[in-house]
């Protein structure tokens, strides 16, 4: 069997392009690619109470657009909701959502942003109240919600590519945020969480983030894994767990491929700030010569800058390379 990476160094070398220089964008006639946002925010009490939704749902023409609710308001409570595009468009690649509600003395807010041109997802959620308590409908709290999804198919060729040769596409998901409780008063009704995960291929990276309350409002572990058990890939996170970083090395056979991708992230936070806005982000890295063309035919086109430095590559796959072919399944769980 042949492989496009015959030599350390060469894999060194294939480290430095990204992938925003090797797409060849183009747009098929029956187009697999999707972008979705949901957005959702509520508080203030059960007398005084502002709730907003907006949501935009397209797959190639297939999905209900964009739409709003912002007509949730009671007793001085305010809403307000704004979705791009608004109504449906068959041809979006990116959508956002924003939304606020308030009453009582208390205001939710919640931005997202779907856009396959940086193949990213961006979610806001913060809410003013003092307290998670909503136990007494005299308690101003609240809360937000959104939900993002993008997916494409990408279309790899392998120029002198034997039908055995084996290419190695090497695949990066970030996801970076944080979690703080900005308010003196707190309880168990204070809560914070994102979960989702990366289709490629064959295998998926999973991630699940929550707040804690029991050690100052910090980052925790729900799971950081692979699916299934077998399949290859490593998280690896900073002490502060803002940011996790998953690698994986993927094998392409031939001398092309279609990969479907997709990533998805739900993030629902109650009496607390839920930044992760700054991004979940993929990122691919491709051997000299290697193209793609994605169904959506910008996916990646807008990554310039999201794509890891030439120095992190090396040092990326300097890890690839102590664990060698036999990259196995790792779990990763933090003490709380």
């Amino acid at each position: 069997m042949t492989d496009t990476l015959t030599s350390r160094g060469s894999r060194l070398g294939t480290l430095l392009l990204t992938a925003t220089a090797a797409i060849a964008a183009a747009s098929p006639a029956h187009a697999a690619y999707n972008v979705t946002v949901q957005s959702r925010a509520s508080a203030g009490n059960i007398y005084d109470h502002g709730t907003a939704g907006c949501g935009y749902n397209d797959g190639g023409g297939a999905g209900f657009g964009g739409h709003c609710a912002t007509g949730f308001a009671y007793y001085g409570g305010v809403a307000s909701a704004t979705v791009d595009p608004l109504g449906g468009d068959g041809s979006a690649t990116s959508a956002r959502a924003a939304t606020s509600g308030g009453g009582g003395g208390a205001t939710a807010t919640s931005r997202v942003v779907s856009d396959l041109r940086t193949g990213s997802l961006h979610l806001y959620g913060a809410d003013s109240s003092r307290t998670g308590n909503c136990s007494s409908a005299e308690l101003a709290c609240g809360g937000t919600n959104t939900y993002a999804t993008l997916a494409d198919t990408l279309h790899f060729t392998v120029p002198g590519a034997a039908a055995d040769t084996r290419t190695a596409i090497n695949l990066v998901l970030t996801v970076e945020g944080s979690f703080t409780n900005p308010f003196t008063e707190g309880d168990g009704g204070a809560s914070g969480e994102i979960f989702g995960g990366l289709n490629f291929g064959h295998s998926a990276a999973r991630f699940d983030l929550k707040s804690n309350l029991s050690t100052g409002y910090v980052t925790t572990v729900g799971y950081l894994d692979t699916y299934p058990s077998g399949a290859p890939g490593v998280w690896t996170s900073n002490a502060g767990l803002t940011r996790n970083v998953y690698t994986e090395t993927y094998f392409l056979t031939g001398a092309s491929g279609d990969i479907a991708v997709a990533l998805s992230a739900n993030m629902p936070c109650q009496a607390y700030v839920c930044n992760f806005e700054n991004t979940a982000k993929i990122a691919l890295g491709l051997p000299t010569g290697v193209t793609f063309t994605s169904d959506s035919g910008v996916f990646l086109a807008g990554s310039a800058g999201g794509v890891p430095e030439p120095a992190a590559w090396v040092m990326m796959l300097a890890g690839f390379g102590i664990v060698g072919t036999a990259v196995r399944r790792r779990r990763t769980t933090f003490a709380a």
